[in-house]
């Protein structure tokens, strides 16, 4: 199951890290126990090799039908392979649900800086923002247009915003959403698949913005169009 049986006659230091990574595990499933515990198991492999024993992990778990509890630091990991995620700082149970909750709708100010890349600002509601939502007030004195279906108006909150959710397009080119703002591309890293760009929004507020690779156009210096949707925003009490 663990797929060593070309392994048999080795000995143990003739072995690769993902290889007795999976004598360990083995070891464990063997008794077939109730409760599987795996405290950082991927932490010593490289890169690739932890993307494939993500795959074979979950794959065995599923076929043995054993709860397993995985202890990590690695937040794709948690993710990636969890039915259910608990995030804990400090001893204390910060948010459990699952991996999609967790990510979309951060419960604490700490879940919401820790999970995930995020823009994450203080705000107050200052008052509607149309189409059923509240403008909310940053620091910076940006406005901002959020989706509150408490409507606390008064309450301070944290607002936060996945750069995957914002939009960047050229001068006079509205990206058509909620929020609407001018801006100027600071810098970029390109990371194959996506773009990272960090743009400078109406000379207030610094956003972290994420595009698909392909769609990489933008240079340093560049000026931009950038938006989101109301309900992009998630409001942490």
């Amino acid at each position: 199951m663990v797929g060593l049986d070309h392994t048999e006659s080795r000995l143990p230091t003739q072995l690769s890290g993902g290889q007795r990574q999976r004598v360990a595990l083995a070891r464990a499933l063997v008794f077939n126990p109730e409760l599987l515990l795996l405290d950082e198991p991927l932490s010593n492999l490289d890169a690739k090799m932890r993307h494939q024993m993500r795959a074979e992990l979950k794959q065995i778990q599923r076929e043995f039908g054993t709860s397993t509890l995985f202890v990590t630091h690695d937040q794709e990991e948690a993710l990636s392979m969890s039915d259910r995620v608990i995030v804990i700082s400090e001893g204390r149970i910060e948010q459990s649900g699952t991996p999609r909750e967790i990510y979309r709708n951060p419960a604490t100010p700490f879940v919401a800086r820790f999970v995930g890349d995020s823009n994450v600002w203080e705000a107050k509601p200052s008052g509607p923002g149309g189409d059923g939502g509240t403008r909310f007030t940053l620091a910076s004195g940006l406005q901002v247009v959020a989706e509150d279906e408490a409507g606390a108006l008064g309450d301070a909150v944290l607002l936060t915003l996945r750069p995957e959710a914002v939009s960047l397009a050229l001068p006079g080119q509205s990206p058509g959403t909620g929020n609407a703002f001018a801006g100027i591309v600071l810098s970029s890293s390109y990371l194959g698949a996506r773009v990272e760009y960090r743009v400078r929004v109406e000379d207030a507020e610094t956003l972290l913005v994420s595009c698909p690779g392909e769609s990489a156009r933008y240079e340093d210096g560049d000026r931009v169009e950038v938006g989101w949707p109301a309900s992009a925003c998630r409001i942490v009490r």
